[in-house]
């Protein structure tokens, strides 16, 4: 908490946009706290918040201030509807899918109300399950290291290698690739 008011302090002073990253699946034994975490950094004037859950999206919304919130549903916005549907709801705008052609993007950018994730790792699965203690469980394998360490995993008859990571709220599998669409933002930066 302490860390994100300084960064937050920090950007203010030099005019900089704040967005807290909440994209994660929230157990409902959470749900309270998560409110009043919420209500906090509401406090602390952060422009917006991305999220992917809807639980945070419904507390944004009981506190009417869904017009800060970035819906970030990974591969779910697809089509100008889609991104028109959640921007007449009041969110401020989504994340479209990463897997759309640069067409696909730039027709659903002229909503004016999308985000881009333009380089990185793309998260394929999420879980609240702890699976890759679980393999190591059930597999007897000695190589097991402390969670927080980021594995690399590949399918028996395939080379990619995707990166997993299993931390305290469950884990993630991230694409064997990078993705970026660096040079093709000036394509649609205008809009």
């Amino acid at each position: 908490i302490e860390e994100i008011q300084e960064i937050v302090t920090f950007a203010k002073k030099q005019g900089k946009l704040t967005i807290l990253n909440m994209n994660r699946l929230f157990h409902e034994y959470e749900l309270e706290e998560l409110k009043t975490y919420i209500q906090f950094f509401l406090t602390l004037e952060i422009d917006y918040y991305i999220c992917s859950d809807l639980a945070v999206l419904y507390i944004f919304m009981e506190l009417g201030k869904l017009n800060q919130l970035i819906y970030h549903a990974r591969t779910m916005i697809t089509a100008t509807e889609e991104a028109n549907y959640w921007k007449n709801k009041g969110l401020h705008s989504v994340f479209v899918s990463n897997e759309l052609t640069l067409e696909d993007i730039y027709a659903i950018a002229t909503t004016k109300s999308i985000a881009i994730e333009a380089y990185g790792h793309h998260q394929i699965f999420s879980s609240k399950r702890d699976l890759v203690s679980l393999y190591f469980t059930q597999s007897n394998n000695s190589n097991r290291k402390p969670k927080f360490t980021k594995y690399l995993m590949q399918e028996e008859l395939r080379n990619e290698k995707y990166p997993i990571l299993e931390n305290h709220h469950g884990t993630v599998i991230y694409s064997a690739y990078k993705y970026a669409i660096l040079e093709e933002l000036d394509k649609i930066k205008d809009l």
